[in-house]
C-alpha cells in the first residue's frame, strides 16, 4: 500500500509540473493519438495519449484478454491435435480436463476418485499512464502509473466437480457442510478456484520504452514498453460455504494449507512434494508480474 501511495503522489507531482510547463512550451492536450496495440501481455488494447509538456504525455488504455487468449486457443488446439496431447484439445479457454486419482480420498463417508475442471482466463484492466521524456525530441521515455482491474475474482476462475465412480461424490444433501481440505461445494455440488493477484482492484506500474505515443514529426509511429505492475504476489483460492452458503469464506491454497492438507497418502513422493511447496512460496510471494507491448499510434491532429 506504501508504494501504490508513493506512486500516486509521484502522478500528482507529475501533474503540477506539467500544468506550469503547458505555459512555456504551449502543448497541454493541443494533440491526441489513438493507439492499438499490437502485441502485448495484457491482450487486446486500445489506448488514447496526448501531451501535456515537451517532456510530458498521458495514455489512457483499455486491455482486454478473452479475445487474446481465444486467438491462441485455436492455436494451442491444432498443435494438441497435431502432438496427440489429449489434455488440450479441449482448448486452454475455457480448459476442461478430468483427472483421474489412483486411490480415492476419503473424507468421512465421502469417496472421490475424479475430478473433472473446467477454467476460464479472462483480464481486463483500465492503464492510466504518464510518460516523462528526457530529452525534449528523443524517443526514449520512462513511466509511472497504475492499472485498474475490472476482474477482482481472479485472472483464472474455474470450477471443479468431484466425482465417485462417475457419479457426484457430494451427496446434495450434504453440499455446503462437507468440508474436504478446508473447502466445500456450493449449493450446486461444485469446488470453486480462482487465481488471483494479492492486491485486487489497483496495481501501480513501472517501465521504459521507446518511441512517442504523440509523435509532432510524424503521424503514425510504434512505440515499445516494457516494465512491471506489483500485485504483491500471486495467489490460488477457493471457497468454505460451511458456515453461510451465501457468503462464502475466502481459503488460500498456500504453503500452509499444502502442508496440512496434502499428506503423504495423496501425495507419496517427498522430493515431489517438496517441489510443490517452493513453488508455492515463490508464487505466493513474487510481487511483480512482467509488461511488454508493442503499440501502432495514429496521431489524429
Amino acid at each position: 500500500m506504501k508504494k501504490l501511495f508513493a506512486i500516486l503522489a509521484t502522478l500528482l507531482a507529475i501533474s503540477v509540473f506539467s500544468v506550469r510547463a503547458q505555459e512555456e512550451d504551449k502543448q497541454f492536450f493541443n494533440h491526441l493519438s489513438l493507439g492499438v496495440d499490437l502485441l502485448s501481455t495484457e491482450g487486446v488494447g486500445l489506448q488514447v495519449a496526448a501531451p501535456i509538456s515537451k517532456h510530458f504525455q498521458v495514455r489512457v488504455g483499455f486491455n482486454l484478454m478473452d479475445a487474446h487468449v481465444a486467438l491462441y486457443d485455436v492455436v494451442v488446439k491444432k498443435v494438441a491435435d497435431m502432438q496427440n496431447i489429449d489434455v488440450l484439445k479441449g482448448g486452454v479457454n475455457p480448459f476442461q480436463y478430468s483427472y483421474k486419482l489412483k486411490d480415492p480420498v476419503e473424507s468421512g463417508n465421502t469417496k472421490i476418485d475424479q475430478f473433472d475442471m473446467k477454467a476460464t482466463m479472462q483480464s481486463r484492466n483500465i492503464d492510466l499512464l504518464v510518460d516523462l521524456f528526457p530529452g525534449k525530441n528523443s524517443g526514449f521515455h520512462f513511466t509511472v502509473g497504475a492499472m485498474f482491474s475490472l476482474t477482482p475474482k481472479g485472472l483464472i476462475t474455474s470450477t471443479v466437480n468431484a466425482l465417485y465412480q462417475g457419479q457426484p461424490a457430494i451427496a446434495e444433501n450434504m453440499r455446503c457442510n462437507t468440508e474436504i481440505m478446508d473447502v466445500t461445494t456450493d449449493k450446486e455440488g461444485l469446488f470453486h478456484l480462482n487465481v488471483q493477484y494479492k492486491m485486487r482492484n489497483v496495481h501501480p506500474y513501472v517501465g521504459i520504452g521507446f518511441g512517442r505515443p504523440v509523435s509532432l514529426k510524424h503521424r503514425v509511429g510504434v512505440n515499445f514498453d516494457m516494465g512491471v505492475i506489483y500485485v504483491g504476489g500471486v495467489s490460488l483460492a477457493s471457497y468454505s460455504y460451511y458456515d453461510n452458503p451465501d457468503q462464502p469464506k475466502n481459503v488460500l491454497l498456500d504453503q500452509a494449507w499444502f502442508r496440512k492438507n496434502i499428506t503423504e497418502d495423496i501425495i507419496s513422493n517427498a522430493e515431489d512434494r517438496n517441489k510443490i511447496d517452493k513453488y508455492l512460496g515463490f508464487v505466493n510471494n513474487f510481487p511483480v508480474v512482467p509488461v511488454l507491448k508493442l503499440t501502432l499510434f495514429i496521431r489524429l491532429f
